[in-house]
Parts: structure tokens; C-alpha cells; sequence
């Protein structure tokens, strides 16, 4: 709860910096950074004073789990969050200029009345670059899980395996003390394949 807190903390000083009257975030990547929501479907509003997240009944009792510090609003559509903004006199709008499409910023323009808007993309970038406590764990974490991993394949692959054969060794039961129950499928392709999205293991032999 005191990593969330401490981010939107951190946004909102940087609103009543710029005179913006909130910030409307619902990309996945900040979205996730603010409120801790792990969800598809969802909106943050960070005012100068209060934090909400919005969405609909299908997320509300997991938002209440993963949005500690935010306040939770049920909601049937966006415009639902567009007239918030508008009845609470929300007008100076920090938006995520690169993931705000056009139908949104016209929907925005429509459903409130002299509405000013500034790119805040920067700002959550600069904030996101400074790690924090519980990030910090979690890189420390995944590191861990990948230098095991790739012990593991280190001493399980030999002369003749294809990729797929790889992916089989590494889920193995041998791996469960890290696995932890979670679905993990690391695949080792041959160089020439790593670029190519998604990877897809081939018939590839080491050798």
C-alpha cells in the first residue's frame, strides 16, 4: 500500500507543479505503475488531492484486492469516467498523449466543457525510471529465476535437442522451487529465430 501511495504522492506534486486539475491514465503499463491493477480493463484519475480507479463490475472486487489507497467506482462505459471529470470541474487534463486516440480525445472534448489538455508521458516516464522498493525486489527476483533457469538448461541440453525438447527440460518438475505454480514457458531458440515475434520453437538441433 505504501509503494502506491507514494507513487501517486510523487504525480500529484507534479500536478499542483504544473496546475493540472488531474491526470487520466488508462494504458496498461502506467495504469498498473499508480494503482497496482493487474487487470485489462480500467481507468486511474489522480486529482491534486484524491486517486480513483474506474471500471466495470466484471474488476471491481479485484480492483479492491490490487488498488490499496484508491478509491474503486463501478462503472458501465468510459463515459461514465468523462462525465466525472466534467461534474467535478476536472478541465486541465494531464492525458498519455501516445496512447490517447483520436475517438477518445474527441469524446473528451465533447463531453467536457473548456476542456485544456497537457502530455504527461514525460512525467510518468521520469517517475517509472526511479525504482522503488518493490521493484527493486522484483528485478532482484527475476534475476534469480533466470540465472536458475539457465543453470538448469545449461546442464540438461545436449548434442541433437530441438528447441521444443528445451522447453519440455526447463518446465520440468526439477524447476518447481521457482516455478512456484506459475505458468512459465522460457524458450531457447536458435540465433537466427530470436528476432522473429512470437518465438516459436522449431526443429532446430543444438550442436
Amino acid at each position: 500500500m505504501q509503494t502506491t501511495y507514494s507513487r501517486v504522492a510523487r504525480l500529484q506534486a507534479y500536478l499542483k507543479q504544473e496546475s493540472l486539475d488531474a491526470a487520466f491514465v488508462f494504458d496498461s503499463d502506467n495504469r498498473r505503475y499508480l494503482s497496482g491493477f493487474r487487470g485489462s480493463t480500467g481507468y486511474v484519475v489522480v486529482t491534486q488531492k484524491n486517486a480513483l480507479f474506474f471500471t466495470d463490475f466484471r474488476y471491481t472486487q479485484q480492483a479492491g484486492e490490487q488498488c490499496p489507497g484508491l478509491e474503486i467506482v463501478s462503472i458501465r462505459s468510459e463515459a461514465d469516467v468523462i462525465s466525472y471529470l466534467a461534474s467535478h470541474t476536472l478541465r486541465r487534463l494531464g492525458l498519455v498523449e501516445a496512447e490517447t486516440s483520436v475517438r477518445l480525445y474527441k469524446a473528451l472534448k465533447t463531453g467536457i466543457e473548456h476542456l485544456e489538455t497537457a502530455a504527461i508521458d514525460s512525467e510518468l516516464l521520469r517517475l517509472r525510471m526511479v525504482k522503488d522498493a518493490q521493484e527493486c525486489a522484483s528485478i532482484r527476483r527475476a534475476c534469480e529465476i533466470t540465472d536458475l533457469a539457465f543453470s538448469a538448461m545449461c546442464k540438461m541440453i545436449r548434442p541433437g535437442m530441438t528447441a521444443f525438447c528445451k522447453i519440455i527440460c526447463v518446465d520440468s518438475p526439477k524447476l518447481s522451487v521457482w516455478r512456484s505454480g506459475l505458468s512459465l514457458r522460457l524458450v531457447q531458440e536458435a540465433a537466427c529465430r530470436t528476432g522473429l515475434p512470437p518465438t516459436v520453437p522449431s526443429a532446430t538441433m543444438s550442436s
